[in-house]
C-alpha cells in the first residue's frame, strides 16, 4: 500500500548529473505539466527522503512521491542498491519505480526488472527527447493504485 500522505504529482528524482536535472526542470516548465520533481543526488539521499529522515523530515516541503525516478549510476548506494532497499520495506510495496540509464549496458534492463523496477528507460539523448520522457512518467503515475 503506498504511502497515504503520498502526493501523485511529485515524482522523487535520484540524479546526480546537474544538467539532467536541469533538463527535466526545464521540460517539466516547458510542457506544463503538473508534475512536481524533488532531486536527490545519491542513495542515501534518496533513503532519508523516503523515509522522512533529516534533513527531509518535513513533508510538506518534502512530499511523499508518487512514483521515483532512479538512475542506476549514483553515487554511494547505486540504483540496484536502492531498488533493493525500496522493495524489501514494506511501507513501500506499492511505490512505482522507474529506472533509467544513459549507459550502454545490454544486462541493465534485466538487473532493474530483477530487483523490482516497474519500467526501465534509457535516458534521452536529445533535448526533445526529455518532454516524451515526462509523458511516460506522467502516465506512469496515472496508473497508480488509489490511496
Amino acid at each position: 500500500m503506498l504511502a497515504a500522505s503520498a502526493d501523485p504529482n511529485v515524482i522523487l528524482v535520484v540524479e546526480d548529473n546537474p544538467d539532467d536535472v536541469a533538463l527535466i526542470q526545464t521540460s517539466v516548465n516547458r510542457a506544463g505539466h503538473l508534475l512536481s520533481p524533488r532531486f536527490v543526488t545519491d542513495g542515501e539521499q534518496a533513503l532519508a527522503y523516503l523515509e522522512g529522515r533529516d534533513p527531509f523530515e518535513n513533508r510538506r516541503q518534502y512530499p511523499f512521491p508518487g512514483l521515483v525516478v532512479l538512475d542506476l549510476q549514483i553515487p554511494g548506494k547505486d540504483g540496484i542498491q536502492v531498488l533493493r532497499w525500496i522493495r524489501s520495506n514494506p511501507r513501500f510495496e506499492a511505490l512505482q519505480v522507474v529506472v533509467w540509464t544513459g549507459r550502454e549496458d545490454p544486462k541493465a534492463a534485466d538487473r532493474a526488472r530483477s530487483a523490482g523496477a516497474n519500467l526501465f528507460l534509457r535516458k534521452p539523448m536529445e533535448a526533445g527527447g526529455w518532454i516524451n520522457f515526462l509523458g511516460i512518467i506522467a502516465l506512469a503515475l496515472q496508473r497508480l493504485p488509489a490511496g
